[in-house]
This record gives C-alpha cells, structure tokens and sequence, in this order.
C-alpha cells in the first residue's frame, strides 16, 4: 500500500507586513549582497571575525560515513566528493583532482552563505564511458546574481531566477530545485534568503562607519589646533573690514611645509588654539561598536587584551565559540547528507532505496600538533603501533606516517616498526653501563646486549677515553723517546 500524505490546510509564505521580512532596504536582494561583500572587502574587524570563524571548520578533517550503505555506494560518494571513508587507511593514493569537484574548496565557498545569509549551488552530472553518473561539479550561484525565489505554498524551495550573464542575451534563466543545493544560515522566515552573521550588529556597524568618518574630521580639525587672526592694533575703523579679511584668508590657508609661513600687518596675531576642556574619547565608543560585533558570532575573546587575567579568561571564552563552530559544521554535515549525498545515491543508483552514506566532520579543534611528550607516551603505550581502528584514526588525525609493511610467513607476523617500550631513561642508564664494560676491556656488542641493547652493530671505533693496545704501546715508546732526548740535551 502506498504512503498517504495528509494535505497542509495553513500556509508558510510571507509577506512585507507580518513583522519577520527585513524591511532595511539595504539588507535587501541584491542590495544585501552588495552590503557584505563590502564589509568582507573593506572592514577588517568584519573580515577578522569571518577568518576566526570559518577557518577551523575549513581545518577540520571531513570524511564520508558508511552509514551502514552498501560498498560500492560509500566508494561513489567518496570518489566523487573527494573526500576519504571514515575508518579506512588515510595514506590510500589520491585520484586527480582535474575536471573533478573538490570539496574544500566547496566548502570555502558554502561558508559564504555566512554572511551573504545564503549559498546556491547547481549541481552538474556527467556520464561517463561505461554509463555511470559523476557528480563533477557544485557551481556557486552568487547571492548578487539571484533576482527572484519562488517558494512554495508550504514554505519549500521550488525554483531561483538568475540574472542573465553579461553579454548574454538569453536574459534570466530558472533554476528548479532539484538542480539545487542551498546553503540558508538561520532562516528566520520561509524566504529562503537566511540571516547574515552580521545582522545582529549592523546598526552598531553603521554607527561605527559614521564615527569613523568623524574621527578624521576630529583629527584634522585639532591634530594642529584653530587658526585664529586678531587684526592690527594700528588698524583704522577704514582698514579693519579689509584686515579681517586678509587674515581670514591666511587662517583658512595655513598648512604645514617646508615653505609654509604666513605675513602679517604690524602688531596682528597668528595663534594656533587647541580644543579647551575635555573632549569626548571617539575611539573608545568606536571600540565598543566593534567589540558589539564579535559578540554577534560568541568571539568575545577577540575583544580582550593584554590585561592581566586576560589570557586565561580567552580559554573560558573560546569554549562557547568552539562550540558554536561545531554547531555551523553539523549544519553544514547535515545539508551536504541530505541534498549532495542522497541526491547523488538517487541519480547514481536510481534502484537503490537502502540506507545512504553521511557527510561527518572531526570535532572543531581536536586536530592539533601532537608534543614531543604526548608523542613520547602514546609510542611507549604502543597506541601509534595499533595496526587497527584506534591507530588509525591516531595517525589520521594527527598527521603521523603510515606504519611500515609486515613480513613473516604463517601466523608469525614481525612488523618491521621497532616496538620497544624502553623509556628514554632507561636507555640512557643501559648506554652508561655498556660504557663502563666497554671501557673495562668487554666487548662491545656483548657489553650492550648485557643491559637489554641488542641490535646496533659497533663500527669499530674507539671512545676518546679507551686505545686500543698497539695504539696505546705506541704512544708510550712515543713519550720515553721524547723523555730521553731531552735529558740528552740538556
């Protein structure tokens, strides 16, 4: 029997006046790509927030999960995709990447719907010789180019209108949505236009932008103090009116130079007056403005300084920003899943109604430089020795070196790594004491194999401190000769 939908008897579209559409009109449409593309090209505290934000999620490592799909599936997504299987080899060879779709840097521009509140893509399939379907492309659609969404009486996506290429006289083209993919970062309304992460703090950017421009007015204005004129003493009720005015003139002209200088009737005066009294402190009202906007996206330990305690209180405060970092790359997992993988299984394997693959990420931040000491202790435990899951995944995530090829016949397996758990201390107490036996006339080799060191040939040489017989006989008949004939001559 087949499914049955019951029909929705509300609706999910909006209009200008039910109090959630934007209704600044330079956060509209196109206008609203023209605004953060802005801020991204020009504002740097905008960029800087943008960088902290999206760059560990770019760092992190992405991977297809099995999901329990059948192996040839996983194989497609993952081939296609560019991306490894979780819980197989890391150091498997790499297909190249030509005419083929990469993930990262779909990736870098999928985070764009961050502050563009939306990222289309079109998805474009090829067939191949044998007749196989290939994704081999996510083509962005730019916010800026996307004139018109129709959305469904449901609140769906059904289609985007696109303005026609420069130079194309085709004019607009429709994008159904079965060729989409849509990146909509919090979607407050069925729009399907999202919220930019600079939403939150755009009146107080605006607000900053005008602060600035007084900033500059401020400093030119008082950077050298007000020219001020005072006529002549010796001028007449006749001659004052034309005084004035000269100096005036002068007053309004005056700027620094090499040649800069100023002539002045007999007794007039030329000052430069600064601001009296205290004036207000623009720039700490700009800083706040700005600090408003790393509160926007929970980076508030971008606003701290150098102060004491400062350092430790940027742990705490990075904690709810990770977290918020993991929260935009499981959205990001979850949309990829749904409307890059499962839409590939369908087009790829039309037959295939089973359990697909999953887009997963690392958790943001957990692939960091492994210390010598931590390396050190996770050798000594034999973690890094683990041909299985868990040393996998270790080297994996901290970027170590495949383990070497094992040889042996049978059941007798010796893995060419050498796996000895001697610490380092150990070693250097087994070194000394193979030194003295080395240096009481014992054999080298049996010297080191008494204190657990087999292994290391000795290449024949001597320490400074030890000669061997003949060596040490010459030197001494060297010495009584030199000896002797300095008695002689003397």
């Amino acid at each position: 029997m087949a499914d049955t939908v019951t029909p929705e008897i509300g609706h999910a579209q909006v209009s200008l006046w039910d109090g959630t559409t934007e209704l600044d009109f330079n956060l509209q449409g196109v206008q609203a790509a023209r605004t953060w593309s802005r801020l991204l090209r020009e504002d740097d505290k905008c960029a800087e927030v943008y960088q902290a934000l999206t760059l560990p999620i770019r760092r992190a490592a992405w991977q297809v999960d099995p999901n329990g799909a059948p192996g040839h599936i996983v194989a497609r997504v993952a081939e296609d995709l560019r991306l490894p299987v979780r819980g197989e080899k890391s150091d498997e060879p790499v297909a190249p990447r030509a005419g083929r779709l990469s993930w990262s840097e779909h990736l870098e521009q999928l985070l764009l719907s961050l502050p563009y509140g939306v990222m289309f893509f079109e998805q474009v399939y090829r067939t191949d010789a044998h007749g196989e379907e290939h994704l081999v492309k996510l083509a962005p659609r730019p916010p800026g180019t996307i004139t018109d969404i129709t959305v469904a009486r449901d609140g769906g996506l059904e289609s985007i209108t696109q303005a026609a290429a420069p130079g194309d006289e085709t004019g607009p083209v429709t994008i159904p949505v079965d060729r989409l993919v849509a990146y909509v970062h919090r979607p407050l309304d069925t729009t399907w236009t999202g919220t930019s992460i600079f939403r939150p703090a755009w009146s107080k950017i605006v607000l900053r932008d005008r602060l600035l421009e007084l900033e500059d007015i401020v400093a030119h204005r008082t950077g050298m103090g007000t020219p001020v004129y005072t006529a002549s003493e010796m001028a007449t009720k006749d001659t004052v009116a034309a005084d004035m005015k000269a100096g005036l003139k002068i007053a309004q002209e005056l700027a620094a130079g090499r040649g800069a200088g100023a002539s002045l009737p007999p007794k007039a005066k030329l000052a430069l007056v600064g601001t009296d009294g205290k004036v207000v402190d623009i720039r700490a009202i700009i800083e706040a403005h700005e600090a408003s906007i790393t509160k926007s996206v929970l980076a508030h330990f971008l606003n701290l300084d150098g102060q004491a305690g400062a350092y430790a209180l940027a742990d705490t405060q990075n904690d709810i920003f990770v977290q918020a970092q993991q929260t935009i790359a499981d959205w990001i997992a979850d949309t990829a899943t749904q409307h890059v993988v499962e839409d590939l299984v369908r087009v790829a394997f039309p037959e295939h109604e089973g359990l697909c693959p999953r887009i997963v990420a690392d958790p943001i931040a957990s692939k960091r430089e492994l210390s010598p000491e931590a390396h050190a202790q996770l050798w000594q435990s034999g973690a890094l020795q683990d041909r299985g899951p868990v040393g996998d995944e270790l080297r994996r995530r901290y970027s170590l070196p495949a383990l070497g090829e094992e040889k042996g016949a049978g059941s007798e397996v010796e893995t060419v790594v050498d796996d000895t758990t001697k610490s380092s201390d150990d070693l250097l107490k087994a070194f000394n004491g193979a030194g003295m036996d080395f240096r009481s006339g014992f054999d080298p080799v049996e010297a080191l194999a008494e204190f657990g060191v087999e292994g290391i040939a000795h290449n024949g040489s001597f320490p400074i401190t030890l000669k061997p017989h003949e060596v040490a006989d010459a030197e001494s008949e060297a010495a009584m000769e030199a000896l002797e004939d300095d008695g002689n001559q003397s």
